[in-house]
């Protein structure tokens, strides 16, 4: 999943082509698209500024391209409802600007720095709303050369489906002030703020760029998850909402109450974490991610509901992001866990996990229990997780159980040439015990009065102990206990 999501070169590949094609191009002469020529000002919604007189809206353009080539004053969008019906490309040595009160939607892709030929000027986001259905891909021109695509984000929204820029160096998204950028989560935004390709305030190393969703958590009046003032951007239930981002906050989140829901995804920021206790209920549509942009906390179930539609996706970019199961039951539609950095699940007490049942994943469940990453009780000596394929029809069922201490074997007991007792015993491996003696077998309570005569773990069965001490007396009796 994140080779797919960060698979750059195969993207730039597929931009170098097209870029190929539109090199050195400009739209002169071009029937049904738009060109800017700046006939009369710098005002992108007269349409004189424009070749031929026609908007980018104008019937006329039918569904073609856009171009802003450069012709000076450049474009400012400063009014509502502008529209293109395509994509938009950013020609060498052009450059534009939204500002307050100004609103672009553009249907495609927002092409800049890609064309072949030269830099590009900066696009300036003072105010307002730039709206990209598609990516926002900056500076392939002459790949892999690369151009110059400057984007700065001071003020306004701009939102993107994704967003791709090439890595020399050339091309960067600055965010300032309060200038916002949302794209859909799980695509290359992270990736980019990681390697310092879109930065914040010029680069100022006492900002940071928080992970951006349609809604985030902020903890502002409380750690209740359904108060609506704990949350930014609107609401997890909004209809608008695509993504919950859980940031970290001075009150960390709870799900305490039923009936709790998410329209899509939702995404734990660093050091953020989740908690669901007894009587909360959350319903994910998507899948919910941990240790993305960083260290993730925990997400503790000790109790309730916490249920998903898509992946309980754990440490999903190699950060940690773990999952503690102490009680209550999380539901899954699958299971990922990226192990590099530190992520585990963990189930205790009454915790239970229920996710498909299918070959691949039960291999997949197999092996993270058997190398430590789904553990029971903290990996504690003694438990194991249980993986129970039969309990619910087509899925999987892991709990945590205690494992039994050892049986003595039939004919297990063996007097040794020196007198003394030598035990064979058979059980599970991993199992925890203590070993005990007494010269009484009805004494009890047994840990206080039988001699403790060894403690341990099951690690091969059946097993030998022996008692070094048994000539002391006439008689003694053995048994295991747990500890």
């Amino acid at each position: 999943m994140n080779a797919n999501r960060h698979n750059l070169v195969g993207l730039a590949a597929k931009l170098a082509a097209i870029m190929t094609i539109l090199a050195s191009t400009t739209a002169f002469g071009v029937p049904g698209v738009a060109a800017w020529r700046a006939t009369v000002n710098s005002d992108w919604g007269t349409a004189a500024n424009w070749l031929d007189g026609q908007l980018p809206s104008d019937p006329a353009t039918g569904a073609g391209t856009t171009y802003i080539d450069a012709f000076n004053p450049l474009p400012v969008v400063s009014t509502l409802g502008n529209t293109t019906p395509a994509a938009l490309y950013i020609t060498p040595n052009a450059g534009m600007s939204v500002g307050s009160g100004g609103q672009l939607s553009i249907a495609a892709n927002l092409e800049y720095g890609n064309m072949g030929g030269g830099d590009c000027l900066p696009i300036n986001i003072t105010g307002g709303e730039l709206n990209v259905g598609n990516y926002i891909t900056m500076g392939y021109g002459d790949y892999p050369a690369g151009h110059v695509a400057q984007l700065n984000i001071s003020g306004g929204t701009v939102t993107a489906g994704n967003i791709a820029i090439h890595t020399t160096g050339k091309a960067k998204l600055d965010i300032s002030g309060n200038g916002k950028l949302i794209v859909n989560a799980g695509g290359n935004a992270e990736y980019y703020v990681a390697n310092k390709f879109i930065i914040a305030n010029g680069e100022a190393t006492n900002i940071v760029v928080p992970p951006h969703g349609d809604v985030t958590w902020t903890g502002s009046v409380s750690s209740d998850w359904s108060n609506p003032g704990n949350w930014a951007n609107g609401f997890p239930t909004n209809a608008l909402a695509l993504n919950v981002i859980i940031n970290a906050a001075g009150n960390p989140c709870v799900i305490s109450t039923a009936g709790n829901y998410t329209l899509h995804y939702l995404y734990l920021g660093i050091n953020a974490g989740l908690s669901v206790v007894s009587g909360g209920q959350l319903t994910i549509s998507g899948d919910l991610t941990t240790g993305m942009w960083g260290n993730s906390l925990p997400v503790n179930i000790t109790g309730g509901e916490l249920s998903m539609g898509g992946y309980l996706n754990m440490g999903a970019a190699g950060y940690a992001g773990s999952v503690n199961i102490s009680g209550g039951t999380v539901t899954a539609g699958n299971l990922g866990i990226n192990t590099s950095g530190g992520a585990k699940l963990d189930i205790s007490g009454n915790g239970t996990f229920i996710t498909v049942n299918n070959p691949g994943l039960l291999g997949a469940i197999n092996y993270w229990v058997a190398n430590n990453a789904i553990t029971a009780n903290g990996n504690a000596a003694g438990w194991a997780v249980k993986v129970d394929t039969n309990a619910i029809a087509n899925k999987v069922v892991l709990t945590a159980v205690q494992l039994p201490p050892p049986n003595f074997s039939t004919g297990s007991v063996t007097r040794l040439p020196d007198g003394n007792i030598s035990l064979t015993a058979t059980g599970a491996v991993g199992a925890a015990y203590n070993l005990w003696a007494s010269t009484n077998a009805t004494l009890t309570p047994i840990m206080s009065t039988w001699t403790l005569l060894s403690s341990g773990t099951v690690t091969t069965s059946p097993f030998t102990l022996s008692d070094l001490t048994a000539t002391n007396f006439p008689q003694r009796f053995y048994l295991f206990s747990s500890p």
